[in-house]
């Protein structure tokens, strides 16, 4: 490669469909398990290179851009890229792949920098270019690919057969849909029994087809599942569930950061909501989980109904813990890392005002309080004054601007701070 670097290299290669088409060539060669072609040009990178190659490979930052990138490839292209993960994913392989994942990594190396390159440019299933911008609500299909969700205006969602699954108006992301047959075929109670029943629906489990729904900071947004379920997502939150819920199973979905359920009845048909250590388990009823990963605990709070909360593995540590009914207006607060279930009484209007855009805090610290604020404006909040962050406050908003927020606490509490750009420093 001479005195430049991979990357400058690659950035003013004349010819830059010359590595794409060998990558293409490499990627087809391996999914027919066939072995490289003698004529196959493998010198454009040197041996110098692989450390280089290897971190581009691992490093946890760089994966998040390229797993962006690849799930908007067209199917084709998506299967090209899964050939190549399964051929460069285990770290403890690389040095048996040596040629194939010189230009495995170019391949990688080229479209992650063209996604710079490009200022967020990514190919859609037409090949034409999209954006995807940081404050975007995102939807991950089934098959893979990436849709952004507008506040306004109507849109399809689309399965791997090409059938409408749900729609989006008004704000709202529906998955309920009558006009459209079911993921998997209904079973008939009357027609097997209980055992049968059971069976099926575990064969059957796995067709079940998931979309995941990302929230960015400073919005939220609502979704209704298959079965009516309305689950209203906080800022800094995402939704992973099920296209169609399969009858005989239970309803079960994954959660990370904040939403507030109102779940559908269904007695056969518990719905369960997973949360890293633990699952929520429901019959109907509307109840606020809080999971976010800077968090000390997992909070669940119980408006109506009843719910269950319970590790979702068994450990050494949790193996004696069984399963912590909540009645309502009491606050489920499973401790990460003791590993246990305090709870308590709550007013649960404090817990649920996000839903309805306000903020409310009653007996709070600071530092609960900076960090919700961020969420709710996207802001990043810097503090330098230590001692503040475990003061206690009392305080509410509803339509207020982060400005007009910092004022009220200028005001009241004598907290100085200033603002730049996208940051408030915090004295």
């Amino acid at each position: 490669m001479g005195d430049k670097s991979l990357t400058e290299e690659i950035l003013f290669m004349k010819d830059f469909h010359q590595i794409l088409n060998l990558a293409k060539s490499l990627v087809d060669t391996v999914a027919k398990k066939k072995k490289i072609e003698e004529n196959t040009d493998l010198s454009l990178l040197k041996k110098e290179d692989k450390n280089h190659i290897i971190d581009n490979l691992t490093n946890l930052d760089k994966k998040n851009a390229r797993k962006i990138l690849a799930h908007n490839f067209s199917k084709s292209k998506e299967n090209d890229w899964q050939t190549i993960k399964q051929v460069v994913k285990p770290q403890q392989k690389l040095h048996l792949l040596k040629p194939l994942l010189r230009i495995a990594a170019v391949f990688i190396g080229v479209i992650g920098l063209s996604y710079f390159f490009l200022n967020g440019n990514l190919f859609n299933s037409q090949d034409t270019f999209i954006t995807i911008e940081e404050n975007d609500i995102t939807l991950e299909l089934d098959n893979g690919t990436i849709e952004i969700i507008k506040p306004n205006g109507e849109k399809t969602i689309l399965n791997k057969q090409g059938k409408i699954v749900a729609t989006k108006d008004k704000g709202i992301l529906n998955y309920v849909n009558r006009n459209t047959s079911t993921l998997v075929s209904p079973i008939k109670k009357k027609a097997i029994g209980t055992y049968k029943q059971k069976e099926i629906a575990l064969k059957q489990k796995d067709l079940i087809a998931y979309n995941e729904l990302h929230i960015p900071y400073g919005k939220t947004y609502k979704l209704v599942l298959s079965d009516g379920t309305l689950v209203h997502l906080n800022a800094g939150s995402s939704l992973k569930y099920p296209i169609k819920f399969i009858p005989g199973l239970q309803r079960k979905v994954f959660l990370k950061g904040e939403a507030l359920f109102d779940v559908v009845k269904n007695k056969e048909q518990p719905f369960v909501v997973n949360s890293k250590d633990i699952d929520i388990k429901v019959y109907g009823t509307l109840f606020n989980v809080s999971s976010y990963s800077e968090d000390e605990a997992i909070n669940t709070v119980l408006v109506h109904g009843s719910v269950g909360v319970a590790p979702s593995k068994k450990t050494e540590k949790n193996q004696q813990q069984k399963i912590q009914i909540l009645k309502p207006g009491q606050l489920g607060a499973w401790n990460k890392k003791e590993k246990k279930i305090a709870v308590t009484n709550v007013n649960t209007k404090i817990h649920t005002a996000w839903a309805e855009g306000k903020l409310l805090f009653k007996k709070m610290s600071f530092k609960l309080i900076r960090k919700k604020l961020e969420r709710h404006y996207n802001v990043i909040i810097k503090n330098n004054n230590t001692q503040l962050d475990q003061k206690i406050y009392n305080a509410s908003f509803e339509v207020e601007t982060i400005e007009e927020v910092l004022a009220s606490f200028r005001k009241n509490y004598a907290i100085e701070y200033t603002i730049e750009n996208n940051q408030i420093i915090i004295n």
